[in-house]
């Protein structure tokens, strides 16, 4: 799992949510993710929330400097491994997507609801969203020119990464 793939499963904050589920209807409530989009309504688009878009560079941070030491460490600084890991994760980004597709497909998602007892599908589907965004923004950031460097600080975004 990616740090891109386990940023889209963050629990929504309790202090956020809308209420005691389970003292009002008796059952459980079920676990919801951060939505990562806002609705505009007037333009009928989605865009990131403010807070996604203020985390994002500090989650691209973290996982530039795990690959740096994982590199370092475990591949003796052979670079060559960056491309592999980069493609690795854009893969594995998409297989979640896939998942997340599939789970909200057999929950009964896009049939007739006919006494189907699933409530909260969506979730699957802005989470299948949230991945196919993550990851093609992670593929054009660090792509780029077929490959991506070692960052040259401690301080990367995945807009500042440059060719050693």
């Amino acid at each position: 799992m990616s740090y891109f793939h386990a940023f889209g499963m963050e629990d929504v904050d309790e202090d956020k949510s809308s209420g005691d589920v389970e003292a009002e209807t008796g059952k459980a409530a079920v676990p919801q993710w951060v939505r990562r989009f806002a609705v505009d309504e007037n333009k009928h688009r989605l865009h990131l929330t403010t807070d996604t878009a203020n985390v994002i560079p500090k989650v691209y941070d973290a996982f530039q400097y795990t690959v740096d030491r994982m590199i370092e460490s475990l591949f003796d600084g052979e670079e060559a491994v960056r491309d592999l890991v980069v493609r690795y994760v854009v893969l594995q980004i998409l297989s979640d997507c896939a998942f997340c597709v599939d789970r909200w497909t057999s929950k009964g998602g896009g049939s007739k609801s006919v006494g189907n007892h699933h409530t909260d599908l969506h979730k699957w589907l802005w989470r299948a969203l949230w991945d196919l965004y993550i990851a093609s923004d992670f593929a054009a950031k660090m792509l780029k020119g077929g490959s991506w460097a070692k960052c040259s600080n401690s301080k990367c975004s995945g807009e500042k990464r440059q060719s050693e």
